[in-house]
């Protein structure tokens, strides 16, 4: 059994880079995403038979086959549940068509492999940082500051089967395979 996810890599800009070193320095109740780790998750899979992999990456595969390399933009932040009770800092996602019909088509394709969908809405999303315990009150300053801020503008040209590995200095992640887009290069 391994730890799965399908994701898209996101490199992390410079100012997406400002925001998770302002998190950092609220302390040990706000843990940041390690920059070079920054991912969108389309569905967290979690324990995963790796006899079911090969169908997994076929599942996304005809999923993405009919869709185009796109760009997106990262922009705004925010929190869930909420700004009050944050549990999770996000970074939204504009211009993302494209992210919600290949989240239903993945969905479908994972369904006819007897994987339950998810009981929660997907909302596009950026995880930037979790809150363990009761926020800095500057966290929330943060958020209402940022709440409409543009941060990047990424390109989407392929999703990734991820493996993750959780260990005492945080997740690690492994690429498992790697799906391109219609017209990428």
């Amino acid at each position: 059994m391994l730890r799965a996810f399908i994701a898209i890599k996101v490199e992390a800009s410079q100012s997406l880079r400002k925001v998770l070193r302002t998190l950092r320095d609220m302390g040990r109740h706000v843990r940041p995403v390690d920059p070079d780790a920054l991912h969108l998750t389309l569905r967290f899979l979690g324990q995963t038979d790796e006899a079911q992999v090969g169908r997994i990456v076929a599942a996304v595969e005809s999923a993405v086959e009919t869709e185009a390399s796109f760009s997106l933009r990262i922009e705004g932040l925010g929190a869930f549940p909420d700004s009050r009770r944050p549990s999770v800092i996000w970074a939204g996602m504009e211009q993302a068509e494209p992210l919600n019909r290949i989240v239903v088509r993945i969905d479908e394709g994972l369904e006819t492999l007897g994987i339950d969908r998810d009981d929660r809405p997907w909302r596009p999303h950026l995880t930037l940082a979790r809150v363990k315990s009761r926020p800095p009150s500057q966290l929330r300053d943060l958020l209402e500051s940022q709440a409409a801020t543009p941060f990047a503008t990424q390109s989407v040209s392929s999703v990734d089967l991820m493996q993750s590995d959780l260990t005492p200095a945080g997740p690690q992640y492994t690429v498992l395979a790697s799906t391109l887009l219609t017209n990428t290069p």
